[in-house]
């Protein structure tokens, strides 16, 4: 049995046009199978909008949407060592890598290739992420820090109390930054984070609200 979907182009695009002028710092997110739309087609689209990154997965998603955007390309997978990259990414001067342990940190500033990355601090997700102890204590030398990732949970309710305690973190941590990336909040709390740290840049990544 086969499901044919269609959409109404028009509608489409225009909450794509309301959802960016919502949220001017909007990163879309293009992952997996693209939300059933292809990446292809959503690197075009965020192409269209003229964002100026966009998300992807993982590392093996880049080659599907690199000629079809034309800015920075975020993923959010964080590098690994082990990991088959393909030839020239960590010199690519459009991939910004995420990066959550300090071993990790450690190994790519020995290979001495400058890469540009985001350091992701831990949330109550409990996956990857520095503590804030670690975040402190990092040596970034011969990286060069694009800005901070907070990964917050979906579906919880409020996460703003969350992002208020790791803001201090992120503000003792001295890094040569202000930007921060997020997700899953809501317009109120970003704009509450806004007046509360003016000097940050709150940049949220936006999956299925934007493309759904």
């Amino acid at each position: 049995m086969s499901l044919t979907l269609h959409v109404d182009g028009d509608r489409w695009r225009g909450h794509l046009r309301q959802v960016l002028a919502d949220e001017p710092n909007l990163v879309p997110v293009a992952k997996g199978n693209g939300y059933g739309f292809g990446l292809g087609r959503l690197a075009r689209r965020a192409q269209w909008l003229g964002v100026s990154t966009l998300a992807v997965g993982t590392y093996d998603e880049l080659g599907e949407v690199a000629d079809r955007f034309a800015g920075d390309l975020l993923v959010l997978t964080p590098w690994r060592g082990f990991l088959d990259l393909p030839e020239g990414v960590l010199t690519d001067p459009r991939v910004l890598h995420t990066l959550g342990r300090p071993e990790d940190v450690a190994e790519l500033r020995a290979r001495g290739d400058r890469p540009r990355v985001l350091l992701e601090r831990a949330t109550s997700m409990r996956r990857h992420g520095f503590s804030a102890a670690q975040l402190r204590d990092l040596d970034v030398t011969g990286l060069r820090v694009q800005g901070v990732a907070l990964h917050l949970p979906l579906g919880r309710g409020g996460n703003l109390a969350e992002v208020e305690r790791l803001m201090d973190d992120v503000v003792a941590a001295r890094l040569d930054t202000r930007t921060v990336y997020v997700s899953h909040l809501s317009a109120d709390e970003l704009g509450r984070l806004r007046a509360a740290w003016p000097d940050y840049t709150f940049a949220p990544r936006i999956g299925t609200g934007l493309w759904l």
